[in-house]
């Protein structure tokens, strides 16, 4: 393998690693964005159905 051929294996090792770090940031901020959501959705559904004389005895 000359130099020639060394420079073009850890350009594509770059250019894939490089890649692959930006499809799983994209997948994680994906999903972690609908998990918030989930959990959003979540907290205001138990709010929701909270008992209202529990809501007036908690401390303001």
């Amino acid at each position: 393998m000359g130099m020639e051929s060394w420079i073009i294996l850890w350009k594509v090792i770059l250019i894939g690693g490089i890649s692959v770090f930006a499809v799983v940031a994209v997948v994680v901020s994906f999903f972690g964005f609908l998990d918030i959501k989930k959990l959003l959705k979540t907290l205001d559904a138990e709010h929701e159905q909270e008992d209202p004389k529990e809501a007036n005895d908690a401390p303001t």
